[in-house]
């Protein structure tokens, strides 16, 4: 399904095409449960469908998306507000002028009914199958059928090079990928729950649902458990290159090492209460020690930020205030909690005045210089 891949995102990057970069992160964060090659975790109550239990033990890490997010009213103010911004700016004089304006258009594009996609889930690996493929797939959990995925292809011949197959009684479909060694992979569980990815990987999940191989690491499931529920939920164990790769950049923005804590996991989640967004990143460090020492050391710094902030200022006036207004800090034994939370009119004025000032949100972090940012 790598045309089919290539085919949905080429629909979505027309709805878009000249939008701002700030604009374009934030769509990209709802949109990647339609993206074929970005997309979260399905759950569900029923035990005939595909959950979080068959993510295959080879995963270390998992990102999991409601569809919920393209309708939620206080996600929804934030685009329309970014939509208004660009609108100002001049971005693109033929974009859609509101968010519902958007989905409308990317769902007459794709000829489907967002409403049809209830969830998605990827899930990675930090070992690839070999030097050329990264371990990589998701599930997608829909109200759709096969034929319905199947016509989303724009060249109605891409569909005389898919091949109906079958592996441990669960029906596949095949298409070979000019860019791999390996044939992409669709498995249809026939309840419109379908998994997606290398033939190796697809091969894991059904075999995890046949009860033929291991599932979910235990200590990705328990960090994935423990992250507050939300729109977009994700938790990701860190290998030892990987805490040495966040060292390194800590250390290049003058952070001493001994401020760094080890990590075993990090989690992610993104939700909307009361008006107000909230993301929340969680550090799973590796003793109650490590969390305190870290958070002693960014304690001071958010404090006398917001000393040196005008607490009476507009976000737009003082963004670095604002942020650090906006964000906070907790711990509980080994995990470390920092949430930024913010009314989206906020962020909107934010990304104003930082758009003014030739400044973008996705470099600078609300105009936090580097080493704030981390």
């Amino acid at each position: 399904m790598s045309q089919m891949r290539l085919d949905l995102r080429r629909r979505f990057s027309a709805v878009f095409s000249g939008a701002s970069p700030q604009r374009t992160a934030i769509v990209a964060l709802a949109l990647v449960v339609l993206t074929a090659g970005c997309t979260g975790f399905v759950g569900s109550d029923d035990d005939e469908e595909l959950s979080i239990e068959e993510v295959p033990a080879e995963a270390d890490g998992v990102i999991h998306v409601e569809s919920g997010v393209l309708t939620d009213a206080t996600t929804e103010s934030l685009m329309d507000g970014l939509i208004e911004m660009d609108q100002e700016l001049g971005v693109d004089d033929d974009a859609p002028e509101s968010w519902e304006e958007v989905l409308e258009e990317a769902e007459e594009d794709s000829e489907i009914d967002f409403g049809e996609i209830h969830s998605a889930t990827f899930f990675t690996s930090n070992e690839a199958i070999d030097d050329d493929e990264e371990y990589a797939g998701m599930f997608l959990q829909t109200d759709l059928d096969w034929e319905a995925l199947e016509s989303l292809a724009e060249d109605e011949a891409d569909a005389d090079e898919i091949e109906e197959d079958s592996y441990n009684d669960v029906t596949v479909y095949v298409e070979d990928d000019e860019f791999s060694e390996f044939d992409t992979w669709v498995a249809d569980f026939e309840d419109g729950t379908f998994a997606f990815g290398p033939e190796p990987v697809v091969q894991d999940v059904i075999d995890v649902y046949q009860g033929d191989a291991d599932g979910i690491d235990d200590d990705l499931y328990d960090a994935y458990g423990e992250t507050t529920e939300g729109y977009v939920t994700a938790a990701f164990m860190l290998s030892d290159e990987q805490e040495s790769i966040a060292a390194d950049a800590a250390e290049a923005e003058g952070i001493e090492a001994a401020a760094v804590p080890e990590m075993e996991a990090v989690t992610m989640s993104y939700h909307t209460e009361d008006d107000n967004m909230t993301v929340e990143t969680n550090l799973l460090t590796e003793s109650t020690e490590e969390a305190e020492q870290f958070v002693s050391f960014v304690e001071p710094l958010l404090e006398l930020g917001e000393l040196e902030a005008d607490a009476d200022a507009p976000p737009e006036e003082d963004p670095f205030g604002w942020a650090l207004d906006s964000l906070s800090i907790d711990q509980d034994d080994e995990r470390v909690t920092v949430s930024f939370a913010a009314d989206p009119d906020d962020v909107v004025a934010v990304f104003e005045a930082l758009a003014m000032l030739g400044v973008d949100p996705g470099d600078e972090a609300f105009g936090m210089p580097p080493a704030a940012a981390t």
